[in-house]
């Protein structure tokens, strides 16, 4: 029904008080107004004049309100939230650990065959909650190859896969160089250049 679309659709709005609530607030009661008016008819009332008015001035704010709702939610007053651009080096696995998306300020990395991958654009499945958010802030070699998302296989250590899951690794790889930036290297040692003097 017309009313219960009215309901859904004010329920999906911002918080009470927000300006699209007050003008869908308005044109509802116009709405109601100008359905009253009309069911009563210019046969039955006296004034014909302010049936012509209400519709002519509740109409085009309803449809306003109604494409505005189909059209979605629009631009947010909220700023977007700044991701800190990865810094292009070599890290150590430790060092690695702190970008597996746990912290929303920090970009996202995974390593495969000890190349490190910025895949914070993948957040939706490499970051918190995501899917494979387990290969994040690691070198998930063997997870890859494995197609595993097990904790226990998530290691560097790939050389003994067999054929078929190395050629499952290179695929995953493939699909990071393509769609993501190299950061850089896992390596044992933190480059000196980075270490506190």
């Amino acid at each position: 029904s017309t009313w219960g679309f009215f309901s859904i659709q004010y329920t999906k709005m911002p918080q009470s008080n927000s300006p699209q609530k007050i003008l869908f607030s308005l044109s509802l009661v116009l709405f109601l107004f100008t359905g009253f008016v009309v069911s009563v008819g210019p046969s039955a009332s006296s004034n014909v004049e302010l049936w012509k008015a209400a519709l002519l001035l509740a109409t085009p704010v309803v449809v306003f309100v109604l494409y505005k709702l189909l059209q979605g939610p629009g631009q947010s007053n909220e700023k977007p939230k700044v991701v800190a651009k990865a810094e292009a080096r070599d890290y150590t696995a430790e060092e690695l650990l702190k970008f597996n998306g746990s912290d929303p300020n920090l970009p996202i990395f995974i390593a495969a065959k000890g190349k490190i991958y910025d895949v914070t654009r993948g957040a939706s499945f490499y970051g918190a909650g995501g899917p494979y958010n387990v290969f994040a802030g690691h070198d998930a070699s063997r997870a890859l190859g494995l197609m595993s998302t097990d904790p226990k296989d998530v290691s560097p250590v790939w050389e003994d896969l067999s054929a078929a899951e190395k050629d499952t690794l290179d695929d995953w790889i493939q699909r990071f160089e393509s769609k993501y930036d190299s950061v850089g290297n896992i390596v044992s040692k933190t480059p000196k250049n980075l270490k506190s003097s």
